[in-house]
């Protein structure tokens, strides 16, 4: 099952301002394995519209 959402309209839980520039992979389950790497820094050029 895959869920999907854009954005959420709420209060950011705490802590999240911390993984600001970090992917954050993880398997919810016992003994689920958590990931967190480091993001390549945004591209300078512009975004080609479509």
């Amino acid at each position: 099952m895959l869920i999907q959402i854009d954005s959420s309209d709420a209060t950011p839980l705490v802590g999240m301002r911390l993984l600001e520039g970090f992917e954050l992979t993880m398997q919810v389950r016992q003994d689920g394995p958590v990931l967190i790497k480091r993001m390549k820094p945004p591209s300078k050029e512009p975004r080609r519209r479509r």
